[in-house]
């Protein structure tokens, strides 16, 4: 569950790079999704999103204090609305 707090400071996140890969791991096919995002006290952090449709298996990670702390955080939050919101965009854009 992504705290109030998380949600409203993900607004705020600049996302630098945006960029999606299909990769095979482990014999599975998964949608890598790849982002650099600003951080709000300077450096880039990188966030992975891991998903698979084969098994359903997904996962994620950012290499911000914030997610080793707690697993979760403003720039993964960040970049799964933005990816969410693409993805939509593209789905409908290709059934019209």
């Amino acid at each position: 569950m992504t705290s109030d707090h998380i949600i409203k400071a993900a607004q705020e996140v600049e996302i630098i790079n945006l960029e999606s890969k299909v990769r095979e791991i482990n014999d599975e096919t998964y949608l890598v999704t790849i982002a650099d995002v600003a951080g709000s006290k300077g450096g880039i952090y990188r966030v992975l999103i891991y998903r698979s449709k084969e098994s359903g298996r997904d996962w994620s990670t950012c290499n911000c204090t914030g997610f080793l702390i707690t697993y979760r955080c403003k720039h993964l939050y960040a970049v799964e609305i933005k990816d969410h919101n693409r993805r939509a965009r593209d789905k409908n854009d290709t059934s019209n």
